[in-house]
């Protein structure tokens, strides 16, 4: 299969916008675009600060399998709905056999890949302008108002009530140098 992947995308990081392929950053990912045959995808690497390989490697290994987690309990969502028709597609956990694609860490904005290990997920075409949206809050809840945010909500209460309440999705965001357990 072909992997396509942006070129220059780091030019575009500073503006914060999606321009040349730069999609979104995080705390500690990058989120860029790319094809994977002729189907438009996401691609998730570490930023390159305070990380390494293998932390690209391990985080993205975990997150693969919350991904997965989540599409289990997403199918489960699905069979208790009637009349949902949503086609998921599996995110993926990718890495490159030919290593000469990551440049030197020296080689600013020139790369396509920053590590030899990437996350791609389906890239959602939303049209227009985009714009960030909270759906369930940073700090507290928020009422969602759009058909979106109220799905992400029902989805998430599901998960809970589906797992007997040991189980909740949750995107946490926090300082790297804490360890919590």
């Amino acid at each position: 299969e072909a992997l396509q992947v942006a070129s220059d995308w780091q030019l575009y990081k500073a503006g914060k916008e999606i321009k040349c392929g730069y999609l979104s950053s995080g705390f500690t990912k990058y989120a860029f675009q790319g094809k994977l045959n002729s189907i438009e995808i996401a691609i998730f690497q570490h930023k390159q600060v305070n990380s390494s390989s293998e932390m690209n490697e391990q985080d993205l290994h975990a997150e693969m399998e919350v991904a997965v987690l989540a599409q289990y309990l997403l199918d489960s969502f699905y069979c208790h709905g009637e009349g949902l028709v949503i086609k998921w597609n599996l995110p993926f956990f990718g890495t490159l056999l030919d290593h000469s694609a990551v440049a030197d860490i020296n080689t600013l904005h020139s790369r396509s890949l920053l590590w030899k290990d990437f996350l791609v997920a389906p890239l959602l075409i939303i049209g227009g302008e985009y714009k960030e949206i909270k759906f369930s809050g940073t700090e507290d809840f928020s009422p969602n108002t759009n058909v979106i945010g109220q799905t992400i909500n029902t989805y998430v209460h599901h998960t809970l009530i589906d797992s007997g309440g040991t189980l909740l999705l949750a995107d946490v965001q926090g300082d790297s140098t804490y360890l919590f357990i």
